[in-house]
Protein backbone atom coordinates (compact mmCIF):
# COMPACT_ATOMS: atom_id res chain seq x y z
CA UNK A 1 0.00 0.00 0.00
CA UNK A 2 1.56 3.20 -0.89
CA UNK A 3 0.54 6.49 1.47
CA UNK A 4 -0.42 9.64 -0.14
CA UNK A 5 2.72 11.94 0.33
CA UNK A 6 1.48 14.41 3.30
CA UNK A 7 0.78 17.70 2.61
CA UNK A 8 1.85 20.72 4.17
CA UNK A 9 -0.30 23.62 4.92
CA UNK A 10 0.64 26.94 3.87
CA UNK A 11 0.31 28.90 6.83
CA UNK A 12 0.53 32.68 5.15
CA UNK A 13 0.70 33.21 1.64
CA UNK A 14 3.77 35.70 0.94
CA UNK A 15 1.64 38.54 -0.20
CA UNK A 16 4.59 41.34 -0.42
CA UNK A 17 7.98 41.20 -2.40
CA UNK A 18 10.72 40.28 -0.11
CA UNK A 19 13.19 43.19 -1.35
CA UNK A 20 13.84 46.03 -3.68
CA UNK A 21 15.30 43.38 -5.83
CA UNK A 22 12.43 40.99 -6.05
CA UNK A 23 9.82 41.19 -8.81
CA UNK A 24 6.08 43.01 -8.69
CA UNK A 25 3.48 40.72 -7.22
CA UNK A 26 0.49 40.71 -9.43
CA UNK A 27 -2.87 40.19 -7.13
CA UNK A 28 -5.87 38.76 -8.42
CA UNK A 29 -3.74 37.78 -11.57
CA UNK A 30 -6.32 35.02 -12.79
CA UNK A 31 -9.53 36.48 -10.81
CA UNK A 32 -9.97 33.82 -7.82
CA UNK A 33 -11.07 36.82 -5.81
CA UNK A 34 -13.91 36.44 -8.04
CA UNK A 35 -13.99 39.68 -9.15
CA UNK A 36 -12.11 42.49 -11.53
CA UNK A 37 -9.68 43.61 -8.73
CA UNK A 38 -6.16 44.26 -10.17
CA UNK A 39 -3.59 45.37 -8.04
CA UNK A 40 0.52 45.49 -8.53
CA UNK A 41 2.68 45.65 -5.26
CA UNK A 42 6.40 46.15 -5.36
CA UNK A 43 9.22 46.66 -2.76
CA UNK A 44 10.61 50.22 -2.71
CA UNK A 45 12.81 50.02 -0.06
CA UNK A 46 13.76 47.27 2.97
CA UNK A 47 16.07 47.62 6.47
CA UNK A 48 16.36 45.94 9.74
CA UNK A 49 15.69 48.18 12.93
CA UNK A 50 18.33 48.74 15.31
CA UNK A 51 19.39 46.37 17.84
CA UNK A 52 15.69 44.15 16.68
CA UNK A 53 14.78 41.75 14.77
CA UNK A 54 11.87 44.17 12.37
CA UNK A 55 12.46 44.35 9.10
CA UNK A 56 10.76 47.60 7.66
CA UNK A 57 9.79 47.43 3.89
CA UNK A 58 7.91 50.30 1.85
CA UNK A 59 5.42 48.85 -0.56
CA UNK A 60 3.76 50.64 -3.43
CA UNK A 61 0.76 49.07 -4.40
CA UNK A 62 -0.94 50.20 -7.96
CA UNK A 63 -4.63 49.66 -8.30
CA UNK A 64 -6.00 49.33 -11.82
CA UNK A 65 -8.49 51.83 -12.79
CA UNK A 66 -10.40 52.54 -15.53
CA UNK A 67 -8.16 55.68 -16.53
CA UNK A 68 -5.29 55.60 -14.23
CA UNK A 69 -3.90 53.44 -11.07
CA UNK A 70 -4.11 54.62 -7.45
CA UNK A 71 -1.02 54.00 -5.77
CA UNK A 72 -0.70 53.67 -2.43
CA UNK A 73 2.32 53.48 0.08
CA UNK A 74 1.92 50.89 2.64
CA UNK A 75 4.58 50.95 5.64
CA UNK A 76 5.17 47.00 6.13
CA UNK A 77 6.74 45.58 9.72
CA UNK A 78 7.65 41.80 10.32
CA UNK A 79 8.55 40.55 13.43
CA UNK A 80 9.80 37.17 13.17
CA UNK A 81 10.96 36.59 16.56
CA UNK A 82 7.43 35.60 17.78
CA UNK A 83 7.09 31.66 17.64
CA UNK A 84 3.73 30.44 16.65
CA UNK A 85 1.42 29.08 19.46
CA UNK A 86 3.74 30.88 21.93
CA UNK A 87 4.28 33.58 24.01
CA UNK A 88 6.79 36.25 23.60
CA UNK A 89 10.29 35.92 25.22
CA UNK A 90 10.47 38.79 28.17
CA UNK A 91 14.07 39.70 26.42
CA UNK A 92 12.41 40.63 23.39
CA UNK A 93 10.02 42.99 25.15
CA UNK A 94 12.15 45.93 24.55
CA UNK A 95 12.03 45.17 20.61
CA UNK A 96 8.19 44.13 20.91
CA UNK A 97 7.61 48.03 22.25
CA UNK A 98 9.54 49.53 19.43
CA UNK A 99 7.15 47.72 17.16
CA UNK A 100 4.43 49.20 18.62
CA UNK A 101 5.84 52.59 18.58
CA UNK A 102 7.15 52.26 14.94
CA UNK A 103 3.45 51.02 14.35
CA UNK A 104 1.61 53.80 15.70
CA UNK A 105 4.02 56.90 14.15
CA UNK A 106 2.41 55.44 10.21
CA UNK A 107 -0.87 55.76 12.30
CA UNK A 108 -1.45 59.53 12.31
CA UNK A 109 -4.41 59.44 9.99
CA UNK A 110 -7.58 58.08 10.12
CA UNK A 111 -7.66 56.81 6.29
CA UNK A 112 -4.42 55.19 7.16
CA UNK A 113 -5.58 52.06 9.00
CA UNK A 114 -3.26 49.56 10.61
CA UNK A 115 -3.59 46.03 9.92
CA UNK A 116 -2.35 43.42 12.77
CA UNK A 117 -1.96 39.65 11.29
CA UNK A 118 -0.13 36.51 12.35
CA UNK A 119 -0.75 33.41 10.29
CA UNK A 120 -3.80 32.37 12.04
CA UNK A 121 -4.69 35.92 13.13
CA UNK A 122 -6.15 34.74 16.43
CA UNK A 123 -3.01 33.77 18.67
CA UNK A 124 -0.10 36.28 18.79
CA UNK A 125 -2.13 39.21 16.58
CA UNK A 126 -5.32 39.05 19.67
CA UNK A 127 -2.28 38.93 22.43
CA UNK A 128 -0.69 42.07 20.64
CA UNK A 129 -3.79 43.91 20.21
CA UNK A 130 -4.91 43.31 23.79
CA UNK A 131 -1.55 44.10 24.89
CA UNK A 132 -1.16 47.26 23.04
CA UNK A 133 -4.53 48.18 24.13
CA UNK A 134 -4.54 47.41 27.87
CA UNK A 135 -0.59 49.04 27.99
CA UNK A 136 -2.54 52.45 26.92
CA UNK A 137 -5.16 51.87 29.40
CA UNK A 138 -2.23 52.02 32.16
CA UNK A 139 -0.25 54.68 30.80
CA UNK A 140 -3.20 56.49 30.23
CA UNK A 141 -3.48 56.26 34.38
CA UNK A 142 -7.31 54.63 33.74
CA UNK A 143 -6.37 51.74 36.10
CA UNK A 144 -5.45 54.47 39.16
CA UNK A 145 -7.97 53.83 42.32
CA UNK A 146 -8.81 50.69 40.32
CA UNK A 147 -9.60 49.11 43.66
CA UNK A 148 -11.70 52.08 45.09
CA UNK A 149 -13.78 52.71 42.10
CA UNK A 150 -17.01 51.29 40.47
CA UNK A 151 -14.75 48.72 38.88
CA UNK A 152 -13.50 46.85 41.74
CA UNK A 153 -13.35 43.42 41.54
CA UNK A 154 -13.16 43.08 37.56
CA UNK A 155 -10.39 42.28 35.70
CA UNK A 156 -9.10 44.32 33.06
CA UNK A 157 -7.32 41.81 31.03
CA UNK A 158 -10.15 39.27 31.02
CA UNK A 159 -12.91 42.07 29.85
CA UNK A 160 -10.27 43.19 27.20
CA UNK A 161 -9.72 39.41 26.01
CA UNK A 162 -13.13 38.80 26.45
CA UNK A 163 -14.15 41.93 24.01
CA UNK A 164 -11.93 40.81 21.46
CA UNK A 165 -13.33 37.04 21.09
CA UNK A 166 -16.97 38.34 20.85
CA UNK A 167 -15.17 39.68 17.22
CA UNK A 168 -12.88 37.23 16.45
CA UNK A 169 -12.93 33.53 17.88
CA UNK A 170 -9.67 32.39 19.95
CA UNK A 171 -8.09 35.79 20.09
CA UNK A 172 -5.43 35.39 22.51
CA UNK A 173 -4.89 31.39 21.91
CA UNK A 174 -2.86 29.80 24.17
CA UNK A 175 -2.33 29.62 28.07
CA UNK A 176 1.23 31.06 28.00
CA UNK A 177 0.22 34.37 25.67
CA UNK A 178 -2.75 34.86 28.50
CA UNK A 179 -0.15 34.58 31.24
CA UNK A 180 2.29 36.55 29.10
CA UNK A 181 -0.15 39.67 29.27
CA UNK A 182 -0.53 39.74 33.08
CA UNK A 183 3.63 39.37 33.60
CA UNK A 184 3.69 42.32 31.24
CA UNK A 185 1.11 44.45 32.86
CA UNK A 186 2.35 43.54 36.08
CA UNK A 187 5.94 44.87 35.25
CA UNK A 188 4.54 47.97 33.33
CA UNK A 189 2.87 48.59 36.64
CA UNK A 190 5.65 48.59 38.36
CA UNK A 191 7.64 50.63 36.18
CA UNK A 192 4.99 53.23 36.65
CA UNK A 193 3.91 53.29 40.09
CA UNK A 194 7.22 51.42 41.42
CA UNK A 195 7.51 48.25 42.27
CA UNK A 196 10.82 45.55 42.72
CA UNK A 197 10.41 44.52 39.26
CA UNK A 198 10.10 41.11 40.16
CA UNK A 199 7.52 38.58 38.67
CA UNK A 200 5.25 36.07 41.03
CA UNK A 201 6.80 34.22 43.57
CA UNK A 202 9.94 36.45 43.21
CA UNK A 203 10.71 35.63 39.56
CA UNK A 204 12.53 38.26 38.03
CA UNK A 205 11.04 38.93 34.55
CA UNK A 206 13.24 39.04 31.23
CA UNK A 207 14.12 35.50 32.70
CA UNK A 208 11.96 32.23 30.86
CA UNK A 209 11.91 28.55 31.17
CA UNK A 210 12.59 28.27 27.44
CA UNK A 211 9.26 28.59 25.86
CA UNK A 212 8.92 32.67 26.31
CA UNK A 213 7.38 32.31 30.10
CA UNK A 214 8.45 31.45 32.97
CA UNK A 215 5.97 28.80 35.10
CA UNK A 216 2.59 30.02 34.85
CA UNK A 217 1.03 30.83 38.59
CA UNK A 218 -1.53 28.49 39.31
CA UNK A 219 -3.55 30.58 40.24
CA UNK A 220 -3.61 32.55 37.10
CA UNK A 221 -3.68 29.20 35.13
CA UNK A 222 -6.48 28.52 37.29
CA UNK A 223 -8.78 31.32 36.35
Amino acid sequence: MQLAPLRMMEKCYPYYPSSPTSPPLTINESSVLGEDFRATITCASKDIIPDTAIEHRVLTIAVDGKTEPKTRTIHHLLYPSWPDYQALAYSDLSSLFKLMSLSRSQNTDPTNPRVIHCSAGIGRTGTYVALEYLLGELEEGKWEGWDQSINRGQDPVFEAVNRLRMQRMGMVQMLDQYVFLYEVLRRAWEMKYGGDGEGRDGEVLGNDNGNGVGEPPAKVAKK
